[in-house]
């Protein structure tokens, strides 16, 4: 039982990583996007 309670603790932790790792690519690329917008614009 607490080994199947520790397998879903390692599987939330993995998805939360992966989303807040999605979210900060996500923040990044647009970054990236507005900064080569206003670049471009100058």
């Amino acid at each position: 039982m607490y080994l199947i309670f520790l397998d879903y603790t390692i599987f939330f932790i993995k998805l939360s990583t992966s989303k807040i790792v999605s979210i900060q690519l996500s923040a990044l690329s647009y970054q990236l996007s507005s900064l080569c917008a206003t670049d471009g614009a100058t």
